[in-house]
């Protein structure tokens, strides 16, 4: 059960509207609602948090959480760069907690059916994933080329991970906006996502 709540997260501790917290609260119905994320984390009653901010500020409230005390769901993707991912996992060893990142399609019932088949016959030797969507246009569209690999392409190599049993060990990026990212997994497998965008009247 929901304990309490920071509906938006800022880069200062107190930057929340009070009006934001309490309709966050009335939406969700949750007993309890702060302006300040560290008031949260101080709660000893709260076990684990759920990180659903943007992804520029996971780092540094996944971090938080953990020094803390606190188990950490966070949202994908873990963090913006290498180095803050390391910091984050050097923080979770230290802590002893666990933390999650939301990588949905693994737990699909479509893809969990796939792998089922795919196992069944040998595993997964060759797959072609293809990707259309509206992020160019949209959403991810003052972001700077090559965040669409953290923002997106993220849950398509955690799914190409988990269906094949195999980790990452090349990558090459054709065209960091509308191309292909194309991986070389361990064990020869060479999955190459590609991406499509489109828009609807409603896009434009």
């Amino acid at each position: 059960r929901y304990r309490g709540i920071v509906p938006y997260a800022c880069r200062k501790p107190g930057d929340v509207r009070e009006e934001a917290v309490r309709s966050a609260q009335a939406q969700f119905k949750v007993p309890n609602g702060v302006t300040d994320y560290r008031k949260l984390l101080a709660d000893p009653e709260i076990e684990g948090v759920v990180i659903a901010t943007r992804a520029e500020q996971h780092e540094e409230l996944t971090v938080a959480a953990l020094r803390a005390g606190k188990h950490v769901y966070v949202e994908k993707p873990l963090a913006e760069s290498v180095a803050q991912c390391e910091a984050i996992v050097a923080e979770q060893r230290k802590s002893g907690k666990h933390v999650a990142v939301g990588f949905n399609r693994r737990f699909a019932p479509a893809y969990r059916k796939a792998r089922e088949l795919a196992l069944a016959n040998g595993g997964a030797r060759n797959i072609y994933y293809r990707i259309s969507d509206t992020y160019c246009y949209t959403w991810g569209k003052n972001f700077p080329p090559g965040q669409r690999v953290f923002h997106e392409l993220c849950h398509i190599f955690d799914l190409l991970r988990w269906l094949t049993g195999s980790e990452v060990d090349r990558y090459a990026l054709e065209d960091s906006e509308t191309k292909a990212e194309i991986a070389s997994l361990s064990g020869g497998l060479l999955p190459s996502p590609r991406i499509h965008n489109w828009q609807t009247s409603l896009d434009r």
